[in-house]
């Protein structure tokens, strides 16, 4: 490895709507290195990226590779200029084998005839290689996960790139399979390739990479040697030693348990999961990215089936649970992923909200839809959703209002657990504020709620309780006040272990 930069982007910047998202950023990479990028959700790392990779196109700024200037305008420039990418979620072709995955839209051809034979032959050198055993005729979809992303490393070792950049390449896989990845990204650097490495895990950041950039609030705040740095550093330059938060007051522990979670366990949760939840309770379940919040949530709402252990709502126990027994026992859910499974988007706010209650619209055979506007409107104007009516789709709505859609379809079934899988995602800072205020509300009015966030900040804000979450299973439990962000950041990453 040489001090000179293989890569460089210099001062860029990148704004969305008149708001500033990257902020003359600076970030190089050496040859043969693994360097980590790392800051907390919405730092800019995912930006940076996305421009470097040709999706997004930055404002300002230059970017150099083996200290000439490149223009990337499109996803193809990047990999002319010998630079891959492995996403968390390889986008493979699961009806084609290994072989034609690899070498996908760049098939090498005999006369005007694809050379399948080479194909399979160039294939077999590439997955050599990385050391994988993966034949070549696999087809992609009987592949594990983590033969997956060993073939998305393999795809991106087709374009002999100079830098290929990992995004959270261990959240799906188990330890065995991280070692195995380790084992790759080593042949990789003593080829010369380098690494740019983006995890939340400080203790794989600490294990692989030789230095660590850290972004805050859209700018680069340091650049630091991994050997000469400590976890504790990285972290203070992650949150910035001018952040103060004040966490709420501890909880009182006399309320009844509305929901209590018995040793299960699913195909996703290997290990048991133990904790309950009290009546006008605001539980923080933390953990970063692949931490196991999301499987989690998947279980207590019966997606993903309960093969040990036992789920009891409301003095109700059960050992396998669907989805419509829980919203029948007082159980709502507000995913993720509002777009894709909380709302359609071609409907308007009125359809999207009834669209869960039809019931309660019910006029004999028909809808009252008297009723329906009235319902609509009146969660429209509790929640403040900002629209020119309550016709008006969905999908021109902005995220925070989106977002106030999905919990208004929820909160008119009156439920008495509600589970909020990362609320605040994409919304603004008035509209989280809105959406921690209403928690409060909830929470005063005896709703008993599960906030999920990779974001300690706000669970530090609206959480009684907090349950810290890692490698897929609890790690640590703490009452409101009785911990820090910087404690709970190092429970999260596995660099201390909860005392």
């Amino acid at each position: 490895m040489t001090d000179e930069p293989v890569l460089s982007m210099e001062g860029i910047v990148k704004g969305f709507g008149g708001i500033v998202v990257l902020d003359r950023v600076d970030f190089s990479v050496r040859r043969g290195e693994v360097h980590a990028l790392m800051g907390e959700n919405g730092a800019g790392k995912s930006t940076l990226m996305k421009i470097l990779a040709g999706i997004y196109h930055k404002d300002d700024g230059r970017i150099f590779v083996e200290g000439r200037e490149i223009n990337i305008k499109s996803p193809n420039d990047p990999i002319r200029a010998g630079i891959a990418f492995v996403h968390q979620h390889p986008n493979l072709v699961p009806m084609f084998d290994v072989a034609h995955n690899i070498f996908l839209g760049q098939e090498p051809l005999r006369g005007r005839r694809v050379d399948h034979k080479k194909i399979y032959a160039e294939a077999g050198k590439i997955l050599a290689a990385i050391g994988t055993a993966i034949s070549p005729h696999a087809l992609a979809r009987d592949l594990t996960v983590a033969e997956r992303q060993e073939l998305s490393i393999a795809r991106a070792l087709s374009f002999a790139p100079r830098v290929i950049a990992f995004d959270e390449p261990t959240a799906p896989l188990s330890f065995k399979e991280v070692e195995r990845l380790f084992e790759v990204i080593s042949r990789l650097t003593k080829n010369n390739v380098t690494v740019i490495y983006i995890s939340h895990r400080m203790d794989e950041i600490f294990r692989i990479s030789e230095r660590i950039t850290v972004l805050r609030n859209g700018k680069s705040i340091t650049t630091l040697t991994t050997k000469e740095t400590t976890p504790d550093e990285v972290i203070h330059a992650m949150l910035g030693s001018d952040i103060a938060f004040n966490p709420k007051s501890v909880y009182d522990e006399t309320g009844e348990t509305v929901l209590k979670v018995e040793g299960i366990v699913t195909k996703n949760l290997p290990q048991t999961i133990d904790f309950s939840l009290r009546r006008g309770e605001v539980l923080g379940l933390f953990g970063l990215v692949g931490a196991g919040r999301t499987e989690v949530v998947r279980a207590l709402f019966g997606v993903d089936r309960i093969n040990a252990g036992a789920l009891e709502v409301n003095d109700r126990r059960f050992g396998a649970v669907s989805p419509s027994l829980m919203m029948r026992n007082g159980v709502a859910l507000v995913p993720e992923d509002r777009h894709a499974l909380g709302l359609v988007m071609d409907m308007t706010i009125k359809e999207n909200i009834s669209l869960a209650n039809m019931n309660s619209f019910k006029l004999g055979p028909f809808i009252n839809h008297a009723r329906e506007r009235a319902a609509v409107r009146g969660l429209s104007h509790q929640l403040s959703i900002k629209s020119r009516g309550i016709n008006t789709p969905v999908s021109s709505l902005s995220g925070g209002n989106q977002q106030k859609v999905v919990l208004a379809k929820w909160l008119h079934r009156r439920p008495s657990v509600l589970i909020l899988d990362e609320p605040t995602v994409g919304v603004d800072v008035g509209a989280k504020g809105e959406i921690y205020n209403l928690v409060n509300s909830l929470a005063k009015s005896g709703v008993s709620v599960i906030f999920i966030s990779s974001e300690p900040e706000e669970i530090f804000r609206v959480a009684d309780r907090i349950l810290v979450m890692y490698r897929r299973r609890i790690v640590g439990e703490f009452q409101a006040g009785a911990t820090d962000i910087k404690k709970l950041m190092a429970i999260a990453t596995g660099v201390q272990a909860a005392s």
